[in-house]
């Protein structure tokens, strides 16, 4: 995957990114199976984010700030690794730029286009004139922008036809806007497609804003029937001049997940561009 992406800030409170992204997908390793011959998959993809964020309350030593932000990710072409019995005319770069708009080929898989909602409190205190504590708590839903599949079943005449739901072979745009009213079980399970994030970090800045520690902790749920993946996760991380070092480990409610005891490490690092304290940890105003 190749992305290019950018974001401004059109006032103190209000910014915005975007992003155009190319994927490309080789999961078959282009093998024939059966007797269809696979290729790589295709996609031109984009990305659109807004954020929105204001102090509450300032006070002399304290203060509560708040984030929202909305996002579209993947929102894109779809994809496909082999043609239709009997379509040879119908190639991979058709489906990459006409399936935005139209349902040309019934092989085509859209990619996972997701809408994200969330908001974020960070309530900081100064400990002296160059230390402070901060608590973040955030909370986040996801919701993907795909058809739900159908209930099929079969006519008078054993022919097969959509029982319940609605057709998933629409284009990329429809079944966007199709996706939050199609599934078959009706509201109950446009609900049940919504997973829940939520998060809390309590961080420490001190050596004159040179030194950073952070402990973290989340939750993640997917409902049962969606994917039942439910998981919590804790964190630390410290950090010096700008550069940090973060682990997270994650612990899922049913110990047969395969995501049992995974381990992520992550190194960055953040500059205050622009500003004297180039090499601190300055909390944005």
């Amino acid at each position: 995957m190749v992305a290019l992406k950018y974001a401004h800030n059109f006032s103190d409170h209000f910014s915005m990114g975007a992003g155009i992204k190319y994927i490309y997908s080789d999961l078959t390793n282009s093998m024939t199976i059966g007797n269809v011959e696979t290729y790589p998959g295709n996609s031109m993809a984009v990305d659109l984010g807004f954020d929105y964020r204001r102090f509450l309350f300032q006070g002399e030593n304290f203060r509560l700030k708040w984030n929202a932000g909305l996002s579209i990710i993947n929102f894109g072409s779809k994809v496909k690794y082999a043609d239709q019995a009997g379509n040879t005319d119908f190639n991979n770069q058709d489906l990459v730029f006409g399936s935005l708009f139209n349902s040309e080929s019934e092989n085509g898989d859209f990619i996972p286009q997701v809408l994200k909602i969330g908001t974020l409190f960070t309530l900081s205190w100064d400990l002296d004139s160059n230390n402070y504590l901060a608590w973040d708590i955030a909370y986040q839903v996801d919701k993907l922008l795909v058809p739900t599949p159908p209930v099929y079943g079969t006519d008078s005449d054993g022919k097969t036809i959509i029982a319940d739901g609605m057709d998933p072979d629409v284009s990329v745009w429809k079944g966007a806007m199709q996706s939050f009213y199609d599934a078959p079980g009706g509201t109950a399970e446009e609900l049940h497609e919504i997973v829940h994030q939520v998060g809390t970090e309590v961080r420490t800045i001190f050596f004159d804003y040179m030194g950073l520690i952070a402990v973290r902790s989340g939750y993640f749920h997917e409902h049962e029937t969606k994917g039942n993946r439910e998981f919590f996760t804790v964190g630390i991380g410290g950090g010096y001049a700008g550069f940090r070092l973060d682990f997270a480990y994650l612990i899922p409610t049913d110990q047969r997940s395969p995501l049992e005891n995974t381990l992520a490490m992550s190194l960055g690092a953040r500059f205050n561009l622009g500003q004297t304290p180039f090499f601190k940890f300055i909390e944005q105003e």
